[in-house]
């Protein structure tokens, strides 16, 4: 009938209704032991729809919401034990999103975190800078009185940036070759030196700091200076910072050293101190008295570079001019 009703066990109508055991109609309502419709409603044991509802033990809709277990969505939410969504959040034991947050043990983003044992982001942050550090000590030595000192261990760690494997140079004059990283490996940098004399400052000789503080190089006089060239790996052509250890035996007067790389120069000037026990590493002064035992050169550049030591000033009567060069460290890159 049109504009009335027609059933088989139940009512069929085109604007009105029909089922087979439920109801069914294009603006109406039909069912499968449920009810479906074209803006209507539909199951199968649940209810599905276009602009509707429909769900296997659950919900799904294109607008609306799906799910095995969870919910799922376009503009909505999906989830196998978890939550995802396109502007919204996914996880396998964690939450990832654009513009939100993943973690596999840790956090990822785009304008977020990422870890891995550390940080690491595009707009966010990292974990710390690996450094390359290669130490080099000049063993020193002197005849009659306190005894010269001996290389040190591999396993030794010294200087203010604490670093094993440092290379032990002896005597006054000489050339290092293939001088050897904090990591154990060896380099193709090289370290040549001349200097006038060498000395030791009467530490007890110890491991670590006091080990490699207590031999130097030395200057005696204002005309000859002591001189270092170094060579670093093409690796290292970029900035780095250059530490001078510079701890001199000193009496009861004051001596004032200059120690100069490229067109830096630094003025150190230290008063007697202790000649026994190592006091700890401090920045050395640039004028007045203390006891520092370090400078450094920040920001260096060029795979090769010339340090001079040079003495400039004593308040001894007579004058004892001394510079000293205990030992010195490249560190790459600057600031690490």
């Amino acid at each position: 009938m049109t504009g009335g009703t027609d059933a088989i066990g139940g009512a069929g109508a085109v604007g009105g209704t029909s089922a087979v055991g439920g109801t069914s109609a294009t603006g109406g309502k039909s069912a499968t032991g449920g009810t479906s419709a074209t803006g209507g409603k539909s199951a199968t044991g649940g209810a599905s729809a276009t602009g509707g509802k429909s769900a296997t033990g659950g919900t799904s809709a294109t607008g609306g919401k799906s799910a095995t277990g969870g919910t799922s969505a376009t503009g909505g939410k999906s989830a196998t034990g978890g939550t995802s969504a396109v502007g919204g959040t996914i996880a396998v034991g964690g939450t990832s999103a654009v513009g939100g947050t993943s973690a596999v043990g840790g956090t990822s983003a785009i304008g977020g975190t990422s870890t891995v044992g550390g940080t690491s982001a595009v707009g966010g942050s990292t974990g710390a800078t690996t450094s390359t550090i290669i130490s080099v000590r000049f063993v020193g030595g002197r005849t009659g009185g306190a005894p010269g000192t001996t290389t040190m261990a591999a396993t030794d760690s010294a200087g203010f940036k604490p670093a094993t494997h440092w290379n032990s140079a002896t005597n006054a004059t000489g050339t290092f070759p293939s001088l050897v990283a904090a990591d154990g490996s060896t380099t193709t940098a090289s370290v040549t030196w001349s200097s006038p004399g060498t000395y030791t400052v009467g530490f007890t000789d110890t491991s670590g700091d006091a080990h490699m503080m207590n031999g130097f190089l030395e200057a005696k006089d204002l005309v000859s200076p002591i001189t270092i060239n170094l060579t670093l790996p093409s690796s290292m052509s970029g900035a780095y910072d250059v530490y001078v250890y510079c701890y001199g035996y000193v009496d009861a007067s004051t001596r004032t050293y200059q120690y100069k790389i490229g067109s830096t120069t630094q003025i150190v000037s230290q008063t007697g101190h202790s000649v026994t026990t190592f006091p700890g590493h401090s920045l050395a002064p640039a004028s007045g008295t203390g006891s520092g035992t370090y400078i450094l050169f920040q920001n260096m550049t060029g795979t090769t570079f010339t340090l001079t030591a040079t003495a400039l000033s004593s308040t001894a009567s007579p004058a004892a001019y001394r510079v000293p060069v205990n030992g010195i460290q490249i560190v790459y890159p600057a600031g690490s």
